[in-house]
């Protein structure tokens, strides 16, 4: 999941749920990370990108670079109403 603000985008993977480990990272909300972001999911998860689910909220505008880019990437993305 991606908590998005205007600065910053807070990612958490969700690696195993019994026990729960997740993995997180910060990273800022500007043109051009949206693909440190899908890098990142990739290397993390180690899956394809029609295997990775993203779930993140619609904040104003400022999820819109990112879900495009995660769509793009092929990844399943679903934006949240907050």
């Amino acid at each position: 999941g991606i908590d998005v603000s205007k600065k910053k985008l807070d990612t958490l993977w969700l690696r195993q749920t019994q026990p729960q480990k997740v993995k997180t990272r910060v990273f800022q909300n500007t043109r051009g990370q949206e693909q440190t972001v899908v890098q990142w999911l990739l290397k993390q998860t180690g899956a394809k990108p029609s295997e990775i689910h993203v779930v993140l909220e619609a904040t104003s505008v400022y999820h819109e670079n990112l879900t495009y880019a995660l769509h793009e990437a092929g990844m399943q993305v679903y934006v949240a109403n907050p």
